[in-house]
């Protein structure tokens, strides 16, 4: 878990040195925080972490996927496609 929390940063950060808009946004998708939110929900169902505890944690998860999908968005409107 803690790597792929790690490698959501890593990969926006990787992204934005690439300097090309194309690979900006293929680091972005592939900062998707769907690989932790599954984590998550799975240390929840084995109850290795409180159930209050995932969901919050599943949430932010899902907050954070869905923050970088907008800036994929935007990057993509300003650029014209």
């Amino acid at each position: 878990m803690q790597r792929a929390a790690i490698s959501i940063s890593s990969n926006i950060a990787e992204g934005f040195e690439r300097g090309s808009l194309r690979d900006e946004l293929r680091f972005l998708a592939m900062a998707s925080a769907s690989e932790l939110r599954s984590q998550v929900l799975v240390v929840g169902e084995l109850e290795m972490v409180d159930n209050e505890q995932c969901k919050s944690l599943a949430h932010h998860c899902h907050r954070v996927g869905a923050l970088i999908f907008k800036l994929m968005t935007h990057k993509q409107s300003i650029a014209g496609g």
